[in-house]
């Protein structure tokens, strides 16, 4: 511990004062960051509303010895649209799955795209600003299964966050909050660096049958933060340099 000199000998510093040097510290080499977590702009994005099959393509895959089915179904929740509502143009995401026995079998529902060779390979969804937390509606069977979202940060990690249990009837909305832990922004510019979703994954739980699962999903978002502290030649972070 450093000690101060004066007149009447040696003072070592109270602990008030050493923390208030380590938070002026903290304000003078890190303004930014905590200017821009003291400032958020909160805002709700659809990732995927499921009535255009086009706008995101899906693909299901599962464990061995698994049959599984994909296909969109024109239906809601009574929650975001009244029963009395021309439906003509909703839908909805449906999955269906047999297992030859049961235990931990895992189906999991992957955003995709067409492949130059021909076939479909991964397409995962970027996500914009500093995500607070995912929302989806989903129509459960009373199955004793979970589901799962699957997350890419910046620099290559893959994250795991929980969206809740399947052991309910009808639809409901599930919440999957993103941690703290999880990196998002960096000192360097551009300073927001999104996430992306790579796919969800249903377990089914020993115990539970597996003979004929069926679910449903529908509107898709995210819950995020898309402030960012404006400085000058902010329209350089995004350009494109000329080598020309």
């Amino acid at each position: 511990m450093p000690t101060f000199s004066s007149t009447r000998g040696s003072v070592r510093p109270t602990p008030l004062a050493v923390a208030w040097a380590v938070a002026l510290i903290g304000l003078l080499a890190g303004g930014v960051a905590i200017a821009d977590e003291a400032t958020q702009i909160i805002e709700s994005h659809t990732l995927d509303d499921f009535d255009d099959p086009d706008a995101v393509q899906w693909a299901v895959s599962g464990s061995r010895g698994g049959e599984l089915a994909i296909a969109y179904k024109n239906a809601w929740p009574d929650a975001l649209h009244p029963r009395n509502v021309d439906g003509s143009g909703l839908q909805v995401l449906g999955v269906r799955s047999q297992f030859d026995r049961g235990g931990y079998n895992t189906i999991a529902i992957t955003p995709v795209r067409d492949a130059d060779g021909g076939g479909q390979e991964p397409n995962p969804i970027s996500v914009p600003g500093r995500v607070q937390s995912f929302h989806m509606w989903v129509w459960g069977a009373n199955y004793n299964y979970t589901i799962e979202i699957h997350l890419r940060d910046h620099q290559g990690i893959d994250h795991t966050i929980p969206f809740g249990s399947l052991k309910f009837s009808g639809w409901k909305q599930l919440t999957a909050r993103v941690p703290g832990n999880i990196q998002q922004v960096q000192p360097q510019l551009p300073r927001l660096r999104g996430l992306k979703i790579t796919k969800l994954v249903i377990w089914t739980l020993p115990g539970e049958r597996v003979d004929d699962f069926f679910i449903y999903f529908d509107e898709f978002s995210v819950l995020t933060d898309t402030f960012e502290t404006p400085f000058d030649g902010v329209n350089l972070v995004e350009s494109v340099w000329d080598t020309n």
